[in-house]
């Protein structure tokens, strides 16, 4: 009478194999997820750390034409005072402390997990 052979477009997932692929994808998730999401918190440290590094550069560009130290409390300051430096989005920086002889500045990114600081007198970066 009828014949029970299947036809090849028939065929489909079990429930089985259906979960285990599931299983899987969800692991890797659950694997990639806070890997990926430290990439992003030290991408941001970098990059308040290359600022502070391009202001420190832009704060002794500063000391050749007035013989002192800018005292820029913020970005936007420093933004303003410092030649040939523009601070990154979202990265907070400013100088401590300033006196004719030496500076100290502090760079960090609301979203890193770093404060960086620049001493002049301390040999540069401190980490």
């Amino acid at each position: 009478m009828f014949s029970e052979k299947r036809l090849s477009s028939d065929r489909g997932w079990t429930l089985i194999e259906m979960v285990v692929v599931v299983g899987l994808v969800a692991s890797l998730c659950a694997i990639g997820i806070p890997v990926l999401s430290a990439y992003k918190i030290r991408s941001f440290d970098a990059r308040a750390k290359n600022d502070l590094i391009s202001a420190s550069i832009a704060q002794e560009t500063y000391y050749i034409d007035w013989s002192t130290y800018s005292s820029c409390a913020s970005a936007a300051l420093c933004d303003a005072q410092l030649p040939q430096f523009e601070p990154s989005d979202g990265v907070q920086i400013g100088v401590t402390s300033a006196t004719s002889n030496y500076f100290v500045m502090t760079a960090s990114h609301p979203k890193g997990s770093t404060t960086f600081t620049w001493d002049s007198n301390n040999k540069g970066l401190q980490e």
